[in-house]
């Protein structure tokens, strides 16, 4: 369609539309959110306060987050956009749930962290509380350490939905387990 068209689908209309929809988001908001940096394993929202658990837990030894992170944080800070706190990063290296071998993190490490995380989402939780966890892992012990993490602190698992998200013309799923 011609974006200038002054017709259905022109770039008119599509601004009329989004100014709708921001006005209907802004008017149903009744409260205004917060965001706050926590430990998953120290919450501090309150004991039985939340309706839905929803988590994307670290991926056991498939991804170094921290890794990631530092290189972002580096660049934002060099921008002037972040400032960085070394101390505090290197608080949250060392306490990252992950297996890192290099980094002394072990398969136990990342089981203890895991459950502690789970156990404060479980307690945050309410009681009739639907919890949900989104983890991929290509290894059975993966998922073993992931599952046993689960019922560890307390979660009863009702079911699960495993589906395939990797795109099979992406270079990096070919002939691969990512």
């Amino acid at each position: 369609m011609n974006p200038f068209a002054e017709s259905a689908g022109d770039f008119g209309e599509a601004i009329e539309y989004l100014a709708k929809f921001i006005e209907h988001v802004a008017a149903s908001t009744r409260e205004s959110g917060v965001a706050q940096e926590a430990d998953a394993a120290a919450s501090p929202l309150a004991d039985d306060s939340a309706d839905l658990f929803f988590t994307d837990p670290p991926y056991y030894d498939a991804i170094p987050y921290h890794h990631l992170s530092e290189f972002f944080a580096l660049w934002l800070g060099s921008s002037g956009i972040l400032s960085l706190d070394v101390e505090a990063g290197l608080k949250r290296r060392a306490e990252e749930c992950i297996v890192d071998v290099g980094l002394g993190k072990s398969r136990e490490f990342f089981e203890t962290k895991m459950t502690k995380a789970l156990r404060e989402g479980r307690r945050v939780a309410k009681p009739s509380a639907v919890g949900v966890i989104v983890f991929g892992h290509k290894s059975t012990a993966g998922w073993e350490a992931q599952l046993g993490a689960m019922l560890e602190a307390g979660w009863i698992i009702t079911s699960s939905w495993p589906i395939d998200t990797e795109r099979s013309g992406r270079l990096r799923a070919q002939d691969s387990a990512a």
